[in-house]
């Protein structure tokens, strides 16, 4: 028996499904409605530019990210042949990348494929959340799509950051304040990247960047793959004209606009004026308080989303499909057609009727109903619904008509996907002047059984029409594929051979084009009714040039603002850098044993012209411990001459130990290093220091 069964005496369910508030039939929360009119509005004019709704790059952004991530892979193992490790060597060789040709042109695709990318994932998973494909089964796709987006989000700051330039210092900067903001290391992390500065030790530090980069980026192939794991059939690159079409776009952005490169790092002064990438590096005007925000909000929102199949509840609940085990003749067709893999036929032993049995997996059924356009046998039911019942509605709306008007001659039925927008609102505005239009909403253009449509002709129908989305913009993948290729006798259960040439048609357009697929006129005089369901119309270089030249000038806007001109906070003040990889140690506290410093809390104090500011304060008890308690901290001040003062401090007695005692005139930008590596004073009580 199947997971999910009825008996023969359960067929006759009461009251009308159909009737009673079509219940198989999916409901969108206002917030999916709202957001698909605002990504409609804008793909209206693209599908106008073009001629067609095919070569809409927004119905194919998850084949382009994985054609950017492909393009991404190749160029970055060609950059990581030549690469080289350590602060000043990693600079070099990306500025001897940067000065040939071929290496000029790598980096630049490497970089605007990768910021292609993140866009085209960003625009494909606006696609899933206001088609709500993140719920029941499909939230392993919504996860995982969201995790890699996160991923490949730290790829691509990595790669920047390998370059040892100002914008990685930068990112230095910015990780820094990261850390100080979530966790304990942030003092520790920079006072070891000061200490492998002045040695050769630099190539640890950009070589693990580089292992990050390179597993950042394979994580994000993982989850490629994870994210379409439960497809059936699932469709990886785009067609091949849409690949020559990106990549000579994508070659002629990289020659016209070269990466160049930035001022290299320097820690003794603060940069300027940077160029930065507003898609990876968007965080570079959040400093301070508003960099807390920027992240809190970001983490929040993320989480939010990641788990919305669980946190959001649909407006109906449609259970999966159902099996009638007793009509079930083992025929497989439901199973091949499922999109998801959510049917499997299991074999009956002897003496069965029939060898085969289908069996629904509840984990995988999305409820979209294609299986019950592939069975002939009325052995599926979703939510109430099968084809009897169904064909019983279409009976029930054509004998209204026909006893509203004169004669049956001018009643048309149409099968509507339910996915287009306003369905209801649209319906009435039509009704008003087309009374012999009968609209029967489905889950699926192809959950319709072709023969349901030759009944609709012979029940007294003038023309049947079926209404679904366009080509690769399905809810669910394939049913609209699937319901042209059963009309044009392409794919079981195909239309009936004598009906292959009868006024039964098809609209594949985008769901706010409802009224214009209602009134569109199928010219079957021209090509005959069977050509009038084509899914896939015939494009000319009418069709390619549009697309392609608005798909350059995405990529251009894209390169314009790949280079927003920042300057960091502070560039017009003195930063004072404070640094201890060991408050202790200057001491040599191991060994002091009994004094002064012993005992209660001891306070760091920044003195600038006899001006006393706190910095921290640690317990006596730890900064004796056998541990290490790292220190730094960064101090704007304002361009002038200084007497410099780092204290250590025993509030308690009053014992003051100076660290540094410098006297400098500081200009605009500079950024000035203070710590322990000049010899220690202890300063008498009664000195001007004794606190």
């Amino acid at each position: 028996m199947s997971k999910k069964s009825v008996t023969k005496d359960q067929l006759q369910t009461p009251g009308d499904p159909l009737k009673e508030g079509a219940a198989w039939i999916p409901q969108k929360k206002w917030w999916a409605r709202q957001l698909e009119q605002i990504a409609l509005w804008i793909e209206r004019p693209i599908n106008r530019f073009s001629g067609t709704s095919q070569l809409n790059p927004f119905y194919h952004t998850g084949t382009i990210a994985v054609f950017l991530l492909a393009i991404v892979a190749v160029t970055g193992f060609y950059l990581f042949i030549f690469f080289q490790y350590g602060y000043n060597n990693s600079y070099a060789a990306v500025g001897r990348l940067e000065g040939q040709p071929i290496g000029r042109l790598m980096r630049a695709l490497h970089r605007y494929a990768s910021g292609a990318l993140v866009i085209t994932t960003f625009f494909h998973a606006i696609r899933i959340l206001f088609m709500e494909r993140f719920r029941g089964p499909r939230w392993l796709a919504w996860v995982t799509g969201h995790v890699m987006m996160a991923f490949l989000w730290g790829a691509g700051v990595t790669g920047y950051w390998m370059i040892w330039d100002s914008r990685a210092q930068l990112i230095t900067d910015r990780f820094l304040a990261f850390l100080e903001i979530f966790t304990p290391w942030s003092s520790s992390f920079a006072n070891w990247l000061i200490a492998i500065e002045p040695g050769r030790q630099s190539w640890v530090f950009i070589f693990l960047l580089l292992a990050v980069h390179v597993i950042l980026f394979l994580i994000t192939a993982g989850f490629f793959y994870l994210h379409i794991i439960r497809l059936k059939r699932a469709k990886w690159i785009p067609e091949l004209p849409s690949i020559i079409g990106m990549g000579v776009v994508l070659l002629a952005g990289s020659l016209l606009f070269p990466s160049g490169m930035l001022a290299p790092a320097n820690t003794a002064q603060t940069p300027q004026l940077i160029s930065y990438d507003p898609i990876f590096l968007f965080f570079f005007p959040a400093s301070g308080a508003t960099g807390w925000v920027v992240w809190s909000v970001l983490l929040g929102v993320g989480l939010w989303l990641t788990f919305m199949p669980w946190l959001s509840r649909p407006t109906r609940q449609i259970p999966a499909v159902e099996v009638i085990d007793e009509l079930c003749t083992g025929c497989t067709r439901c199973a091949l057609d499922c999109p998801y893999g959510a049917i499997e036929m299991i074999e009956l032993p002897e003496p069965a009727a029939h060898k085969y049995l289908a069996e629904v997996d509840p984990n995988l059924c999305v409820s979209c109903g294609i299986c019950l356009g592939s069975c002939v046998d009325d052995a599926l039911r979703l939510n109430g619904v099968d084809a009897p019942a169904l064909d019983q509605e279409m009976q029930r709306r054509i004998a209204s008509a026909q006893q509203k008007n004169s004669g049956p001659d001018d009643i048309e039925i149409v099968f509507a996907c339910a996915r287009f927008a306003g369905i209801q609102e649209t319906t009435s505005e039509f009704k008003a002047t087309h009374e012999t239009v009968e609209i029967i909403p489905v889950p699926c253009a192809g959950a319709v059984p072709p023969d349901l449509l030759i009944d609709a002709l012979e029940s007294g129908a003038a023309e049947v029409r079926l209404m679904g989305c366009p080509p690769d913009d399905c809810l669910n993948r394939e049913g609209n594929l699937w319901a042209e290729q059963r009309l044009t006798r392409e794919r079981p259960p195909r239309l009936r051979r004598k009906y292959a040439d009868v006024p039964i048609s098809a609209v594949w357009l985008p769901p706010d084009q409802f009224s214009e697929g209602l009134k569109a006129d199928v010219h079957a005089e021209e090509t005959g009714w069977l050509e009038t369901r084509r899914l896939l119309q015939s494009l000319t270089w009418k069709n390619f040039v549009p697309a392609f030249v608005l798909l350059g000038l995405v990529l251009l806007i894209q390169i314009l603002t790949n280079d927003l001109p920042f300057i960091p906070p502070y560039a017009d003040q003195v930063t004072l850098e404070i640094t201890l990889p060991d408050v202790a140690d200057p001491l040599g506290w191991s060994s002091l044993g009994s004094t002064p410093f012993q005992g209660g809390i001891h306070e760091i104090w920044l003195s600038l012209n006899n001006r006393d500011i706190h910095l921290a304060t640690f317990a006596s008890q730890d900064l004796f411990a056998n541990q290490k308690f790292a220190y730094h901290e960064r101090w704007p001040v304002s361009p002038g001459r200084y007497q410099i003062q780092l204290k250590l401090i025993n509030p308690k007695t009053g014992a003051t130990f100076l660290l540094t005692n410098i006297e400098e005139e500081l200009a605009e930008g500079e950024i000035l290093r203070l710590s322990d590596q000049t010899e220690p004073i202890l300063v008498p009580r009664s000195g001007a220091y004794a606190r």
